[in-house]
């Protein structure tokens, strides 16, 4: 018996054994003329799983993809089948039954179908073994690239072929050996079919470059999501571990179910796709730029000529596109010129999907043409959580929902960054959007920002500072005619944005054009160009380390008051009150000054001060001997109440209470210094009531308690001289301050006035004596002369007789002596001697009466006259001090009565 009679004869469970042993070999024609005797024990799903099993994955597919498709021919394509070719049956004829059997429990063949395509192995078994061949043959010889040869001859029979070949064995191939053959790790079949959606996106592009994004989206990402919609979203079990006998088959359906899935991309993938490119865009915008602008998104892929039809319909899948293009835009990172441009290619390439029109071009260095008005006031209101990148994509989003309105809104942003670009560092596109939805005070600071970038730089000319306040405005207006602004700073008010470049055209010291644009022809009332000029003067000033005039900022101060103060803003009081101000620091910059130990005294330090008059007291005691300049400290304190009024009515006033503070502060200060004189003189000459005083300031503080302080000095000397001509002026300053003072302070000068009188008459008594003793020493050495036994009657109690002139009067005598200087002039120094009469408390007082008189044949010299004069001077004064208290009023001389 040949071997073919013998294989015929063969029971089936050898037969089965001898064909597990064939495939090993290889030997398909055997297999073929085996199966072809034993149909009955060797049906086809038995023979793919042997062939699964058992047949090396090294095995040309052209060796065998003819016996399948013999395999599943129908029965009368199958009775045309080749001859039988001889078989050696040798290897199983001489094995017992009962091994036999045994030996076939052993063999572990594989089961049909994987879990990860979905396949019923029942209903499609050749596509089952086809794909779990072909990840045999990967993971065993990594022959990848002949894996279509043996699945393209059979995906006319089953479409589960071709999405499986069109999504999966294509991308791979194409990345791995057509456009990425050099990759550092080879990507496996199993590895790649294992990863969920998100991942192979990313693998899939992650070697993509600007050049190449567009073919990678085409040929690999847009191939990867054909027919997605069966199958491909579960992740597949280990090709080669997870292969057991009981593996887990899942079902799939013919027809209506294959004609879905065909149908493209589910949703959930493309949008995976449009989310790497809305993240890619933070990184490399050029890249996703060009992929928007040469990819058109779901349909547009390249199956390589497998697949039934091409591209899906449209509707919602521009829709979506023309999110995801919106949406890296707002993603962007980049703030150059460059990305400004490709932003608006992709504005121009989201009007062509929606059918809009075309958006301008964007303008660098000219001032952006006018668009029209809509109400953007949904972005205005829109909240910072949309431009996150994981929230770009949601269809609720305001910024990224394509419409005519956020086209128009993106162009506004874009052609401000352009404009800004030309003054200031770039924002990107993002941040730009976040001073848009924000209140006025950020835009206000940005604002700043962009004009502190201009002015910082080189020095600007006029024609470059109205170009600045065009773009400016536009950036306010976004373009749009009207009151409110629909661009980048629209939520301020126009006058803020006018007052913020007011305030920069100042502090660049371009007066011409702030006359011309700000006054001649105004868009500001007058106070706020008023406010504006003294608030920019004032940060010249509140900056300057030296308060000299003609340097530095304080010189900046005053060109920027003089240049409209009193020309263009004639009546402006804060202008005034800055000119005053740094006329009263130029002359402080004079002196000596310090506030704190080791800190140098600034201009600024006086607007910060409570009371800066009190400064004059530091220079005071800083400056030696500065109480002489009292002209000029005066002058300064005039200065600093003009630099702080706001009220006309109420300004002499207070300029009179500073000049008599001011003089009280140089009184103490020459005192302080025993300067005596000067203060004597300051008492005299500059406190001193006149005869046109018609009444006392009783609020005045300063002046009694100067000349108090005055009268109460003590002199460092001791000679008697001098110490009488000490009492005898300060007798005079106390009775100045008795004309002057308070009532309530009468009891405490009167009180100084009796020390300085008790004094005084010691003085005299003393040097009464002195010139006693002289008259006598004189005397007795005359020669020839004869001693004179006749005793003189004594100065001392010739004073008290009441009519002697040789000895001071008392405090009551003082009294009496007032009422007749009541009449007279309130300056004591020119009082007269005359006898007067005052009406006080029903009585007259009767003056006394100083004229030269002998005594004992001696003549009153004229040291005594004088005494007696400077007595009823000071009596004359404390007579109107008393008299001014008490309400007394001076009667007229009358003739009869004298």
């Amino acid at each position: 018996m040949d071997d073919v009679s013998t294989a015929l004869t063969l029971t089936g469970p050898k037969a089965i054994l001898l064909a597990t042993e064939i495939a090993t070999e290889g030997d398909i024609p055997a297999l073929r003329s085996l199966i072809h005797s034993h149909k009955d024990c060797l049906p086809k799903e038995l023979v793919l799983r042997i062939l699964l099993t058992f047949l090396p994955e090294t095995t040309e597919p052209d060796n065998y993809v003819s016996f399948l498709h013999e395999l599943f021919q129908s029965s009368t394509e199958l009775a045309k089948s080749p001859q039988l070719v001889n078989i050696d049956t040798s290897s199983v004829d001489s094995i017992a039954d009962n091994d036999l059997i045994k030996r076939i429990h052993q063999l572990h063949l594989l089961q049909l179908g994987r879990p990860v395509i979905a396949v019923d192995a029942e209903k499609d078994p050749l596509s089952a073994f086809l794909i779990q061949r072909s990840y045999r043959i990967d993971a065993e010889s990594g022959l990848i690239s002949s894996l279509p040869e043996l699945i393209v001859p059979f995906i006319e029979r089953s479409e589960l072929l071709r999405i499986w070949l069109i999504s999966t064995l294509l991308p791979l191939l194409r990345l791995c050996y057509e456009y990425y053959p050099h990759g550092e790790t080879a990507l496996d079949l199993a590895t790649f079919s294992n990863l969920d959606d998100s991942s192979a996106v990313e693998t899939l592009l992650s070697r993509s470059q600007a050049e190449t994004v567009v073919r990678d989206l085409r040929n690999l990402v847009g191939a990867w999501m054909y027919g997605s919609g069966k199958g491909k979203n579960r992740k597949p079990d280990n090709i080669v571990e997870g292969l057991t006998p009981n593996s887990a088959v899942a079902s799939v359906n013919h027809g209506d179910n294959v004609e879905m899935v065909t149908s493209g991309a589910t949703n959930g993938q493309i949008q995976i796709v449009y989310k790497w490119l809305v993240t890619k865009s933070s990184t490399d915008y050029a890249l996703v730029v060009n992929a928007l602008e040469g990819w058109g998104g779901l349909g547009d892929a390249d199956y390589g000529g497998y697949a039934k039809e091409d591209r899906p319909s449209g509707g919602q899948s521009n829709w979506q596109y023309a999110q995801a293009a919106l949406a890296s835009i707002f993603n962007t990172a980049e703030a150059s010129l460059d990305s400004l441009r490709f932003s608006n290619r992709v504005l121009l390439r989201v009007s062509q999907l929606l059918d809009e029109p075309s958006p301008p071009m964007i303008l660098e260095q000219e001032t952006p043409k006018p668009l029209p008005s809509r109400d953007l006031s949904r972005f205005r209101k829109a909240s910072n959580i949309y431009l996150d990148t994981r929230e770009l994509l949601l269809s609720r989003n305001v910024f990224t929902n394509p419409s005519q309105d956020t086209l128009l809104f993106l162009h506004i942003i874009i052609q401000s960054l352009a404009t800004m670009l030309n003054w200031c560092q770039p924002l990107s596109i993002k941040a730009a959007v976040k001073i848009y939805i924000s209140g006025p005070t950020a835009q206000a600071e940005e604002l700043q920002r962009i004009l502190h970038a201009f002015t910082s730089g080189a020095k600007r000319e006029d024609v470059q500072w109205r170009r600045l306040r065009s773009y400016i405005m536009w950036l306010w207006s976004g373009g749009a005619e009207g009151s409110r602004g629909q661009g980048l700073f629209g939520s301020m008010d126009k006058s803020d944005v006018e007052k913020e470049i007011l305030g920069s055209l100042l502090t660049g010291l371009h007066y011409q054009e702030v006359i011309e644009s700000y006054i001649l022809n105004p868009v500001l009332p007058v106070t706020v160009v008023n406010k504006a000029v003294y608030d920019a003067a004032m940060r010249f000033y509140d900056n300057a380390s030296n308060g000299n005039k003609t340097r530095g900022g304080v010189k900046k101060a005053l060109s920027i008051v003089h240049a409209f103060y009193p020309d263009y803003l004639p009546d402006s009081i804060l202008l005034q009150n800055a000119e005053a101000l740094i006329s009263a620091t130029h002359s402080l910059s004079f002196y000596s000054l310090t506030l704190q130990r080791g800190v140098p005294f600034k201009p600024v330090n006086i607007r910060a001060h409570n009371d800066p008059i009190s400064l004059l007291e530091k220079v005071l005691e800083q400056n030696s001997r500065s109480y002489t300049r009292l002209d000029d400290l005066i002058s300064i304190a005039e200065n600093l109440v003009v630099a702080s009024y706001h009220d006309a009515r109420y300004l002499p006033q207070n300029v009179k209470d500073a000049t008599r503070r001011v003089m009280g502060m140089a009184i103490e200060a020459a005192l302080s210094e025993d300067d005596f004189d000067t203060a004597y003189s300051y008492v005299l000459n500059r406190l001193t009531p006149t005869s046109s005083d018609t009444s006392i300031d009783q609020d005045d503080l300063i002046s009694w308690r100067a000349a108090y302080q005055a009268g109460r000095y003590q002199s460092s000397q001791s000679s008697t001289t001098t110490g009488l001509r000490l009492i005898e002026m300060r007798l005079e300053l106390l009775s100045i301050a008795l004309l002057i003072a308070p009532s309530a302070a009468l009891a405490e000068i009167l009180s100084q006035w009796r020390r300085c009188e008790e004094k005084m008459i010691s003085l005299l008594m003393q040097e009464a004596e002195e010139e006693e003793e002289h008259d006598d020493r004189g005397d007795g050495r005359i020669p020839g002369s004869f001693m004179n036994l006749s005793s003189k009657p004594s100065r001392k109690d010739g004073g008290r007789s009441g009519k002697g002139v040789g000895v001071p009067m008392g405090l009551f005598d003082v009294a009496r002596g007032a009422a007749s200087a009541i009449s007279k002039s309130a300056f004591p120094l020119h009082g007269s001697a005359n006898t007067t009469a005052v009406k006080s408390g029903g009585r007259k007082t009767e003056s006394v009466t100083v004229a030269p008189v002998a005594q004992s044949g001696v003549d009153v010299d004229a040291r005594v006259r004088k005494r007696d004069v400077v007595s009823n001077m000071v009596t004359g004064g404390l007579a109107s001090g008393i008299g001014w208290v008490l309400g007394a009023t001076p009667a007229q001389e009358d003739g009869d009565e004298k």
